[in-house]
């Protein structure tokens, strides 16, 4: 987990409550991960990265969201196979100062990861790949 300012948890909770289409209190619980796992050794600080949100609850779904020091956080927002990919190149093309090849391919593993086990973790996994 990562500590975040409160400008990025506010638009966390906003897309989450406009995805969920109710309020979200933003004092809410709400899990940030940063899924490269190169957060342990930066005592939890808030770097570039790939990250996973969702609000505190086994029964919430999981969200994604890419942080660049160029353009800040950018929120995956389809959620099919095709439209994590898409946004995903879509950022590497925007950030190529900010991705080598090698981390291209972690963020891809990464992606093919979450979507290879979201079936098997979450319980609204059928409303993830609808969107």
């Amino acid at each position: 987990m990562v500590h975040v300012n409160d400008s990025v948890r506010s638009k966390l909770y906003r897309f989450i409550s406009r995805d969920e289409g109710t309020d979200i209190w933003n004092g809410a619980g709400l899990y940030i991960f940063h899924l490269l796992g190169e957060d342990e050794a930066n005592d939890y600080r808030f770097v570039e990265g790939i990250y996973r949100f969702r609000l505190m609850g086994p029964h919430f779904p999981p969200y994604y969201f890419i942080y660049t020091q160029k353009d800040g956080i950018q929120i995956i927002e389809n959620y099919t196979v095709e439209g994590m990919f898409t946004q995903l190149i879509e950022c590497f093309k925007r950030n190529e100062e900010s991705f080598n090849e090698r981390k291209k391919i972690a963020y891809i593993k990464i992606i093919i990861d979450e979507l290879e086990h979201r079936n098997d973790v979450y319980e609204h996994s059928e409303n993830l790949q609808k969107r």
